[in-house]
């Protein structure tokens, strides 16, 4: 997935899923709203109903004053239409029990009917009797009792309805709301995340993107140090320059190791050339003195190597040099030293030995030459010189030592070891 691709995923799964949360909240509003028409059509019908069961009972409660006052018996009987398009109102009243509680549908259907029959039979007695209340006290007295009821019950049954229409708004509202506060809770949470996440594969890709410049800039200022590598996971744009960028330090490093060993290689003899050894005789004249330790120097030169050249050819000059490097590698210790110091000298540098165990490695050296057969040149002899380092020596104090100690041994006759013993003798 490519840096472009990563950058543009996270706010387009975020715009998705806030499209997501904005369609199901508009499909949540419009049932909601579609709820409330039905509970208010439905709660509105109820409301009716209730208020014309109160109307119907005050027409028959004054027709049955009216017609005792009046003396009219048709007007008590007309009565009975309204009785029964209020019993029929409490059937369709009861048909909603999650509204209107059975027992009182139940309560007033009951003390309704009472009141009625009561008030019927008061009401036909009267007009009978001449409207002689003073006899019929209780009859009286039961008719008031159940009209007060049944009035109690029409008006609680409609404070009831209107109760539970506001409590069915109230839980719609409640889940509106809820879901507004949902909705404003995910579109923060999802702009938080992206915000979060694009700053993380800013930061890292800023990170990485710094690594390749501080490398680059390091390997132009010529830096070698190619033992560090880039590190970059994440298979994108940024991933696959670091991935070449690395295997550009691999080449780079080959190629500097090759140099760099080109430069500090003699291509003859394959041992150290004089830049090399120059450099390594003073830090270990530093590291002697730093850590007041013994360092010994011999220089070594082939005897009569210009009559070898001279009488069997360069080839074979360059044979015998190879022959000769074989043997100071193979006769010296791993921790010593050797390189070609300039023509047929050679120098080897021996840290922590004693000036007598370096005249015996010394010996050891010039004898195995000796003995050596070098093909077309047949024998060869060398010459050394060894100087021991002293307190506040220096590069050009003990080469100097070591090179008289080597033009003596050739004074002398050649194929021999001549020591510096100034060490010895201060």
């Amino acid at each position: 997935m490519t840096i472009f691709q990563k950058m543009l995923m996270t706010p387009f799964l975020s715009l998705t899923i806030y499209t997501g949360l904005i369609l199901f909240g508009l499909q949540e509003y419009t049932d909601n709203n579609k709820e409330i028409e039905g509970l208010s059509e439905k709660y509105l019908t109820l409301l009716d109903l209730s208020n014309e069961n109160l109307r119907l009972f005050k027409q028959i409660v004054v027709q049955f004053k009216d017609a005792v006052l009046a003396g009219e018996r048709d007007w008590v009987t007309n009565t009975n239409e309204f009785k029964i398009q209020i019993n029929t109102n409490i059937d369709r009243l009861a048909a909603s029990p999650e509204i209107l509680e059975s027992a009182l549908i139940s309560q007033l259907r009951h003390d309704f009917n009472q009141y009625y029959t009561n008030a019927l039979t008061l009401s036909l007695v009267l007009l009978k009797n001449d409207r002689e209340f003073s006899t019929h006290e209780k009859l009286i007295h039961t008719v008031e009792q159940y009209s007060n009821l049944t009035t109690s019950h029409l008006k609680h049954q409609k404070e009831q309805i209107k109760i539970r229409l506001t409590q069915a708004i109230e839980h719609s509202n409640h889940k509106l709301n809820q879901l507004l506060a949902w909705g404003t809770g995910i579109a923060i949470l999802l702009l938080l995340i992206m915000v979060s996440v694009t700053t993380q594969l800013s930061l890292s890709t800023k990170r990485s993107f710094t690594q390749v410049i501080d490398r680059m800039k390091a390997l132009a200022e010529g830096n070698p140090d190619f033992s560090r590598r880039l590190q970059h996971p994440h298979n994108d744009e940024l991933g696959y320059l670091i991935h070449w960028f690395n295997k550009l330090s691999d080449t780079l490093e080959h190629d500097y190791s090759k140099i760099q060993k080109i430069s500090i290689t003699d291509k003859l003899t394959q041992l150290s050339n004089r830049t090399h050894s120059d450099e390594f005789l003073r830090r270990q004249l530093t590291d002697s003195s730093e850590n007041n330790s013994q360092l010994v120097i011999i220089i070594a030169d082939i005897d009569h190597f210009k009559s070898i050249n001279d009488r069997y050819g360069h080839l074979t000059g360059d044979h015998v040099l190879r022959e000769f490097s074989m043997i100071l590698k193979h006769c010296t210790r791993v921790q010593d030293f050797i390189g070609r110091w300039g023509g047929e000298e050679f120098i080897i540098v021996m840290p922590d030995v004693g000036l007598d165990q370096a005249i015996k490695n010394a010996e050891r050296l010039r004898t195995t030459i000796e003995q050596h057969d070098f093909g077309e040149a047949g024998q060869v002899t060398a010459s050394f010189g060894i100087s021991f380092g002293i307190e506040g020596d220096t590069q050009e104090g003990i080469m100097k030592r070591a090179d008289l100690c080597l033009y003596k041994a050739k004074q002398q006759g050649r194929n021999q070891v001549v020591v510096d013993y100034r060490k010895i003798t201060d």
